[in-house]
């Protein structure tokens, strides 16, 4: 590769997002590398400020194939045992060159571990699929209200399903909303399944019954567009969720 045509560099490393080991793609901003990385399949994470991989032989095939001739890529950091990478908010010294002092730079941040469920929880877990699945729900909204559902269940470990009051419901929208903050339709989506759970796995329609939504544009309601009885049926009614209902 000659060296007076590609002069940028990005640098890879061992990242965890969402508890998931993958790569980190560290570039500045330029045009160029930001194509590259989303040729490669690369996600932007807001949070950390880089691009990232699933941590697999393909990625890392795709990530050179989509820098070749556009910037040089430095492996010295996948290299490290991610292990021995620093937890927290501490700094490393890291040498910008041979003749160069080292620089103070912060050193990546592990995302704990998420806690795991309890035998009530994953039976909750399995009750709402089996439901969801007779409802004809499609699979990606199943895969999906599971999801945010385990979720909301690991946020309150200590609980169990039963136990959570509407309370720490609204806390932990708030906490999603304020804190994380999440996109609307994150939010939405996190509303819709607990709500599905209590309302329709659990009977307990009162507990979630004043639940706030995200405000969505253009004045729309929230559905399931993917679900396989709207779809058939080519209408929303059994999917539009009023505010207080």
């Amino acid at each position: 590769m000659d060296e007076k045509v590609v002069k940028k560099q990005v640098h890879l490393e061992h990242f965890v997002h969402d508890a998931k080991r993958c790569i980190g793609v560290v570039c500045p901003y330029d045009t160029l590398l930001i194509a590259a990385a989303k040729k490669a399949g690369a996600k932007w994470s807001a949070t950390h400020k880089r691009w990232y991989l699933s941590n697999t032989p393909e990625a890392l095939r795709d990530i050179f194939a989509a820098f070749k001739g556009v910037a040089w890529v430095d492996m010295e950091g996948l290299r490290k045992k991610q292990d021995m990478l620093p937890i927290g908010p501490t700094s490393v010294q890291r040498k910008t060159g041979s003749n160069c002092p080292a620089k103070l730079v912060p050193a990546t941040h592990s995302t704990p571990e998420p806690p795991e469920l309890s035998d009530v929880q994953v039976a909750a877990l399995e009750a709402m699929r089996r439901k969801l699945e007779v409802a004809r729900y499609s699979p990606r909204t199943i895969n999906t209200y599971l999801s945010a559902t385990k979720k909301f269940f690991q946020h309150f470990a200590s609980q169990q399903p039963n136990d959570i009051p509407t309370e720490d419901i609204e806390r932990y929208q708030h906490y999603l909303a304020s804190e994380r903050k999440v996109s609307n339709s994150y939010l939405n989506q996190v509303v819709n399944a607990v709500r599905y759970y209590y309302k329709d796995v659990m009977g307990d329609h009162h507990r979630v019954k004043f639940i706030e939504r995200p405000c969505l544009p253009s004045g729309r309601r929230a559905v399931n567009a993917s679900c396989q009885r709207c779809s058939a049926r080519k209408r929303w009614r059994h999917c539009l969720t009023p505010w207080t209902t």
